[in-house]
This record gives C-alpha cells, sequence and structure tokens, in this order.
C-alpha cells in the first residue's frame, strides 16, 4: 500500500499513525518533512508504546539508537529553541542515565547547555542529581539566571527539602 496515494499530506503524522507501522515508513515521513523535532517525539513516544514488557535491554538500545539518529539529523542550531528539541534532550538524557549514571550526567550537562532558556532542563538535570545523591548546587545557582516563576519557586522548595521528584508528573492527555 503507497502511503502518499491513500493518505493527504499532513503536517503532523498523528493522522497517519495508524498507516504508518513499520518503523521505516516512519522514518521515511519523518525525513521527507524535514526532520522536526515535534515529529520525533511523536515516533519515539510511538515506539515506546510498542515495548515488550518486561523492557529488554535490546529494545532500550534500539530507542536510544532512536534518539541518537533523531539528536544528529535535527539541526541544533537552528531547534535550541524548540521545545519539543529540548524534550528529546532530556528524554534521551533520563533513558541513558537508568543505564549509566555518568552518560546520564554528560548528557544532562549538554541538554542544559544548548536548551540554557528553557527551566525544564534544568529542573529535570536536578532531579537526576537528586536521584543520585547530589544535592542541586547547578540548579540553586541557575536562579540568579532566570525569571522568577512559580514552576521555579515549587521546584526551589522541593529542592530545599530535599524530595527527589522536585516536578509533579503532567497527566497525558
Amino acid at each position: 500500500m503507497d502511503i502518499v496515494s491513500s493518505v493527504h499530506e499532513e503536517d503532523s503524522l498523528k493522522d497517519l499513525s495508524v498507516e504508518l507501522t513499520v518503523h521505516t515508513e516512519w522514518l521515511n515521513r519523518i525525513h521527507s518533512q524535514g526532520n522536526r523535532p515535534e515529529d520525533w517525539v511523536e515516533f519515539i513516544h510511538h515506539l515506546k508504546e510498542q515495548s515488550p514488557v518486561p523492557v529488554t535491554n535490546l529494545w532500550t538500545a534500539y530507542i536510544c539508537d532512536q534518539y541518537v539518529h533523531a539528536l544528529k539529523t535535527i539541526p541544533s542550531n537552528q531547534n535550541k529553541n524548540n521545545i519539543m528539541f529540548v524534550k528529546l534532550l532530556i528524554d534521551y538524557a533520563t533513558l541513558k542515565s537508568e543505564e549509566n549514571v555518568d552518560n546520564g550526567q554528560s548528557l544532562f550537562r549538554q541538554a542544559r547547555s544548548i536548551a540554557r532558556k528553557f527551566a525544564i532542563a534544568h529542573i529535570y538535570a536536578a532531579e537526576f542529581e537528586l536521584k543520585y545523591g547530589k544535592l542541586c548546587f547547578n540548579f540553586l545557582w541557575l536562579r540568579s539566571l532566570l525569571p522568577h516563576h512559580v514552576v521555579l519557586g515549587s521546584v526551589l522548595l522541593h529542592c530545599t527539602l530535599s524530595k527527589c521528584l522536585l516536578l509533579q508528573p503532567q497527566p497525558h492527555e
């Protein structure tokens, strides 16, 4: 079945998620649409939903490879102000930190340097530091750089109380 002839061209892959079951078709579609971070986030989210229970090391490695492929093909200098690109960086750092703390620390440092204007990158990095027994000094230093915001106030409170979860999880829509 030819996807192009059966489905009208759309900006989002959501309309094609039923049609795009083979990963190579997703990848071809993402590349043809210009490697937008939004499309990569959607594709990797789709992969995570398909993950076997329990998740195997092979499956985790495959998802990590997709993050690497996405981050290599998306121009970071053009997308560093795109929240979906920041989400890719954070999600990849979180996944890698589960298997290797040093890799996670390096990736969170990279995410903070690329997306330094986004508080969320710094918050997740501070959560990572707390999870592995470090104090969130990097985040406390950040307080002087970012404008005061309600979310940051809540995060700082959780940080001073030594809670391991600095942000409350957002319900998925």
